[in-house]
Formats: structure tokens, C-alpha cells, sequence
């Protein structure tokens, strides 16, 4: 994607990221595969309701089939964890 298509977007460690109604997209999605990140459960934090718990999958773009799928605590941990499945799907 190119620079100036992503100044629309939330941008994580160079990639986009998209948040809509409890779901989060990161990575490209013209790219080979993007990673959907789901909140399953939310917590409260000083009066506001923060992600708890994440399904992660990593989908492959082209065919729409499940390549990966995981949980994490927290979308730090859940974006990290995508981070990695990312740069090594881009190396292949």
C-alpha cells in the first residue's frame, strides 16, 4: 500500500489498522494476508472499557482461508503476536 493511501488510516508498526464494532483489522488488504482481530471480552479501567480478551486469525487475502488462530490478553499482546505472523508471512 502506498504511503499516501495509508494517511487514512491508524497506522501500528507500519501497517494499517482498522477498528470497527469490536474488530480490528491490521495489516494490508491487498496484501497476502491480513490479521482480524476479534474482542471477545471487554474490562473496566478508570470508568472506560478496555479489550481484554482477543481471537486472532490470520487470513490469507487471496483465498479467504484461516492460516493461524490464537488468543491473547490485551491488544498489545494480540498485536504483537500479529506483528510477528506478518513479517513472517511477508517473507515467504
Amino acid at each position: 500500500m502506498a504511503k499516501n493511501e495509508l494517511k487514512d488510516y491508524t497506522i501500528y508498526k507500519d501497517r494499517p489498522l482498522v477498528r470497527g464494532d469490536g474488530i480490528f483489522c491490521y495489516g494490508d488488504p491487498k496484501g497476502k494476508v491480513c490479521a482480524i482481530l476479534t474482542v471477545l471480552t471487554t474490562k473496566p479501567v478508570r470508568g472506560q472499557e478496555i479489550s481484554d480478551l482477543i481471537f486472532i486469525q490470520l487470513m490469507n487475502n487471496e483465498t479467504g482461508e484461516e492460516i493461524k488462530q490464537a488468543q491473547r490478553s490485551g491488544l498489545y499482546e494480540a498485536l504483537d503476536l500479529c506483528t510477528v505472523w506478518l513479517d513472517r508471512e511477508e517473507k515467504k
